[in-house]
């Protein structure tokens, strides 16, 4: 097998405009967390997670875990993950973020080696999700 590391930036995520939105409307979430169903025809076990740095310095972070499996058209993988925040400052004062991802071929599953092609796909169902909003407040 062999591991890959790539990231994407915010700008990459195009998320701008949510910032905006809920900073015009002094509306953010602070916090969530979200239970889900990842079904895998990729077959790169997935680790996730975006890091953010706020204007004041501090970090935050959303998470993905456990790992996803990583599975084949003929043998899709399905994993139960949590995606998790530690987001101090919610997302509205967020000056850069960047999605970090480490995709790990298992050797032990795939001994040829791999391709991908534009069939292959994720389907992700949310179950459980809970948000916790803060508001913000200029004076």
């Amino acid at each position: 097998g062999f591991e890959t590391q790539f990231s994407i930036s915010l700008d990459d995520l195009n998320i701008t405009d949510i910032k905006e939105y809920l900073s015009d409307n002094q509306l953010d979430a602070s916090s969530f967390t979200i239970n889900a169903t990842i079904v895998s025809e990729v077959p790169i076990a997935i680790d996730a997670t975006l890091e953010c740095t706020y204007k004041d310095g501090n970090k935050g972070t959303v998470t993905v875990s456990p790992e996803i499996a990583a599975g084949t058209l003929k043998q899709p993988a399905t994993s139960e993950v949590v995606i998790t925040s530690n987001l101090p400052s919610g997302l509205a004062d967020v000056d850069n973020a960047v999605v970090i991802i480490k995709g790990r071929v298992p050797s032990d599953k795939f001994k040829e080696p791999v391709s991908l092609n534009e069939k292959q796909s994720f389907q992700i169902t949310l179950n459980d999700i809970e948000v916790t909003i803060g508001a913000n407040y200029e004076q």
